[in-house]
C-alpha cells in the first residue's frame, strides 16, 4: 500500500461516504414529507387552517434540512478530498526524499561494510558468550528497540492521519542441514514463506521487504519484491539436535541466556557476517528467522520478541499443495510473518489476526499494530 495506491484507497472512500451521504438525505427528505403528509396534510381543511400551516412549516424544515445535509455532504467530500491530496502530496515528497538518502546511505554502507562487519562481528562475539554476553545483548537490544520507538512517534501520527511512506525491513533466512546435511527447509516451503512476509508487510504497513545485499538499490517506485533465493543463506555447519528440535515459550528465552542461544548467535554472526553492523547499531537490524525441524508441544515458531534479532521456524508444509483447498497452506505460510511480528513489537490478540497464536490465522494488522512494526528497530526509512 504505497503513496499512489493509498490515495486511489482513499479517494475510492470519499466517493463512497459521499454517495452514502447524499443517499441518506434523499432518504431522510422523502421520509420527513411523507411525516407531513400523514400528520398535517390530511387533516388540512378550510375548517381547521392551523393543521395546513403546520404543514407548511413541516415541509418549509424538510426542505431547509435536506439543503442543510446535502451541503454539509458536499463540504465533507471536499475536505475528504483535499485531505488525501495533501497528504499523498507529503507522502510522495518524503518518498522521493528518502529514496535519494538511501543512496546515498546504501552506497557508503555498501563501500565500507566488510570493515563495519567486521568490527561489529568482535562485538557480536562478546554478546554471544553464555549468559553474561547474551544478557548484555538482551539490553542492548531493549535499549535500541525504545530509542528508535520513540524517534519513531512522528511516523506513528503520520500513519494516523494518512501520511504512510514505504518503510523497509531486511530478512535472512538461515536454513540449516540436519544431521545427513540435507537442508531442513525445502526451496518451496521457504519461497512460500518469504512471498507470504513480503505480501503481508506490504499490504498492512506499506514496509518494502528485503534480502540482506550489498548495493541493494530499492526506491518506493521500484517494483514489488518477489521471492529468491537472495533471502536464504543455507549455514554450512552440520545441524545438531539441540538446534534442530527445540523448545519455545519461557524455556525458549532461558536456553537463549544460556548456550543453545550462544549457538545460533555464533552461527549468526558467521554466515550472517553482513548484518552484524545493522545488529550492533539496532537500527534497521534485519530479522533473522532459522530453520527447525520441529518444536516440543504444539508450536511452528518461536521468537523472544525484541530481545532477539533471530526467530525460529518449522517451515514444512507452507508451500501450496494442489491436493488441498486453496487456503489450505495459508496458516503455515504466515509463521515467518508472524514470528517476525513478534520481533518487530507485536505479542498475541484474538482471532482473525496475523498475531493470532493458532491456526486459522488470517493476514491482516490493526491500525495500532502497524504502528507498533513500523516503530520497530527493524523498520526503518535508511
Amino acid at each position: 500500500m504505497g503513496c499512489v495506491s493509498g490515495y486511489t484507497k482513499t479517494s475510492k472512500t470519499c466517493s463512497e461516504t459521499a454517495d452514502h451521504g447524499y443517499s441518506q438525505c434523499s432518504q431522510t427528505a422523502d421520509e420527513g414529507y411523507n411525516n407531513c403528509s400523514s400528520s398535517y396534510y390530511n387533516e388540512c381543511h378550510w375548517y381547521s387552517p392551523w393543521n395546513c400551516i403546520a404543514g407548511w412549516f413541516c415541509s418549509a424544515w424538510t426542505w431547509i434540512s435536506n439543503i442543510v445535509c446535502v451541503a454539509w455532504t458536499w463540504i465533507s467530500n471536499v475536505v475528504c478530498v483535499a485531505w488525501n491530496v495533501i497528504t499523498t502530496f507529503v507522502c510522495l515528497v518524503w518518498d522521493v526524499v528518502t529514496a535519494i538518502i538511501n543512496a546515498v546511505i546504501v552506497t557508503i554502507e555498501s563501500l565500507l561494510a566488510p570493515i563495519l562487519n567486521a568490527i561489529a562481528l568482535i562485538v557480536q562475539f562478546i554478546f554471544a558468550i553464555p549468559i553474561l554476553g547474551r544478557f548484555l545483548s538482551w539490553v542492548w537490544n531493549i535499549v535500541t528497540t525504545i530509542v528508535y520507538g520513540i524517534a519513531s512517534v512522528v511516523d506513528a501520527i503520520g500513519w494516523l492521519i494518512g501520511i504512510r511512506p514505504e518503510k523497509r525491513l531486511l530478512l535472512l533466512v538461515l536454513n540449516q542441514l540436519d544431521e545427513q546435511r540435507k537442508p531442513v527447509a525445502t526451496e518451496a516451503d521457504l519461497m512460500a514463506s518469504i512471498a507470504r512476509m513480503i505480501q503481508v508487510y506490504r499490504d498492512e504497513a506499506n514496509v518494502r521487504v528485503l534480502p540482506v545485499k550489498l548495493f541493494n538499490y530499492r526506491t518506493p517506485a521500484s517494483d514489488d519484491q518477489s521471492a529468491s533465493d537472495d533471502y536464504v543463506v543455507t549455514v554450512s555447519q552440520t545441524g545438531v539436535p539441540q538446534r534442530l528440535d527445540v523448545s519455545c515459550g519461557g524455556s525458549n528465552a532461558a536456553s537463549d541466556l544460556g548456550f543453545e542461544g550462544a549457538d545460533f548467535q555464533n552461527i549468526l554472526i558467521l554466515s550472517g557476517f553482513w548484518t552484524n553492523w545493522r545488529r550492533l547499531i539496532g537500527y534497521g537490524a534485519p530479522v533473522c528467522a532459522f530453520s527447525v525441524r520441529s518444536f516440543s508441544g504444539s508450536s511452528d515458531g518461536c521468537s523472544n520478541g525484541p530481545l532477539d534479532d533471530y526467530v525460529l521456524v518449522n517451515f514444512s508444509g507452507a508451500a501450496p499443495d494442489a491436493r488441498l483447498p486453496d487456503n489450505a497452506t495459508l496458516g503455515k505460510s504466515t509463521i515467518l510473518p508472524h514470528e517476525s511480528g513478534h520481533a518487530c513489537n507485536l505479542w498475541h490478540v484474538d482471532p482473525s489476526n496475523l498475531m493470532q497464536p493458532d491456526d486459522p490465522r488470517t493476514t491482516n494488522l490493526s491500525t495500532w499494530q502497524v504502528m507498533l512494526v513500523r516503530a520497530s528497530r527493524h523498520v526503518t526509512y535508511f
